[in-house]
């Protein structure tokens, strides 16, 4: 059973860039962030130090990429039960983790863009989509990952998390580094030109016959519970912040 999660501002920020702390040094930082990460864990049933975040960088992989940790994760594990999989870095776009792989969650800290997570019975995949990563069709790129790695020909299920919202997520300016992947997703207003990302994703599902979509209703930018970058940019100083949203498979009692 897979198990989606999303932190809020209540739990602090789940980020480790210390542009977000005031004066403190990186060995408190890590000291507090661990904190927040065991404080969530038991708020969503696993163990905080079992979260593993893709580290996305197109100079250190290419697009796409994907790294099945189920094996070296299940090792590292019996090696040392301990063990803080927040600090290993894996360079890829997409990190993914099979069923076997009870209890240990993939996860991004993020604060307008979405994350996608795909699955079946069997496979679990998380990517931070973002602008730019739609449109270099990431969001495709994760179906194909579960699919390649999937035994059976199952129906891939995708959750997508809170993130900006047409409605909020606004440009004075046409966003022309933007192309082919916003199609009929960018809507000229009078304050502006509407970012619809929610809808740029789904294009991408439907044309990869991905149907059983689940998009959550909430927008980083107006809600008073989650950060959002455009919302701090703009004068919101109390959203500056990272909360995580992630999954893994639930153990079955």
């Amino acid at each position: 059973m897979v198990y989606t999660f999303n932190s809020d501002m209540s739990d602090g920020v789940m980020s480790g860039m210390k542009t977000l702390y005031k004066d403190k040094s990186i060995s408190e930082i890590k000291e507090e962030l661990l904190k927040r990460r065991r404080v969530l864990g038991e708020k969503i049933g696993i163990d905080g130090t079992k979260i593993i975040v893709p580290y996305q960088d197109l100079t250190k992989h290419k697009s796409g990429h994907y790294e099945d940790m189920t094996d070296s994760i299940e090792y590292i594990i019996n090696e040392n039960k301990d063990v803080d999989l927040w600090n290993f870095d894996v360079p890829c776009d997409i990190m993914l983790i099979r069923s076997k792989l009870e209890g240990v969650a993939l996860a991004y800290p993020v604060a307008d863009c979405p994350v996608i997570v795909a699955s079946t019975n069997n496979v679990l995949a998380l990517a931070h989509c973002g602008l730019r990563e739609i449109n270099r069709y990431l969001p495709s790129m994760v179906i194909d990952a579960v699919r390649s790695v999937s035994k059976n020909n199952e129906e891939v299920k995708v959750s997508v998390s809170p993130c900006a919202s047409s409605k909020t997520y606004i440009y004075e300016k046409y966003p022309y580094f933007l192309g082919d992947a916003y199609k009929n997703a960018i809507k000229e207003e009078k304050d502006g030109y509407h970012i619809n990302m929610k809808y740029a994703i789904m294009m991408q599902l439907i044309d990869n016959k991905v149907l059983d979509v689940r998009f959550s209703k909430k927008d980083t930018i107006s809600d008073n519970t989650l950060y959002s970058n455009y919302a701090y940019r703009h004068g919101h100083e109390e959203k500056q912040g990272r909360f995580l949203s992630g999954a893994y498979f639930k153990k079955y009692r």
